[in-house]
């Protein structure tokens, strides 16, 4: 598959890697349809902090091409959302809110795949991907979702607002 590979400071190519596939239960597929360039990813490529030559780019939005057998959030076929980290939704830094914290988690694209590439293996998929409701969604739309509906999420969740509607 094609993607983004840092190289080094001021120097990111697209270059062939491994397809994503499956490699845990709890892992899912995801082929990437947009992709963002995050500010922390600026910070290496101006050579500002250290950063392995590799696949790059985390916060994309994209469809579940395939689910472990351990998933049950996300199906094939749904579009999703992956924020910055990837995290099992179950440990106590999940369950309080702080994701990016999970003891079992980490961040894209430690998990080998870059999501500035045309598809991404989301470990713990069931604790990171977010499923978009519905279907027609504009691209704008969905550019301006991607990371705030699951920094949002994470919110809603620590406050223990998760199940409530509001009455106003």
């Amino acid at each position: 598959m094609r993607a983004a590979i840092f190289n080094g400071p001021r120097s990111v190519t697209a270059g062939d890697r491994p397809d994503a596939s499956l490699r845990e239960p709890t892992d899912a597929v995801v082929r990437v349809v947009l992709a963002c360039v995050c500010g922390s990813d600026l910070w290496y490529f101006r050579g500002e902090t250290d950063f392995e030559p590799g696949p790059i780019g985390h916060e994309f939005i994209g469809i579940v091409e395939e689910v472990g057998s351990d998933v049950t959030s996300v199906k094939r076929g749904e579009l999703v959302i992956a924020p910055f980290a990837y995290s099992d939704g179950t440990c106590p830094h999940c369950r309080h809110g702080i994701q990016t914290a999970c003891v079992n988690g980490g961040f894209f694209p430690q998990n080998g795949d870059g999501g500035q590439g045309e598809a991404v293996r989301v470990p713990l998929a069931d604790g990171t991907l977010v499923a978009v409701p519905g279907s027609g969604h504009s691209d704008q739309t969905l550019v301006r979702s991607g990371d705030r509906t699951a920094s949002s999420k994470s919110v809603v969740r620590a406050a223990g607002c998760g199940s409530r509607r509001s009455t106003r």
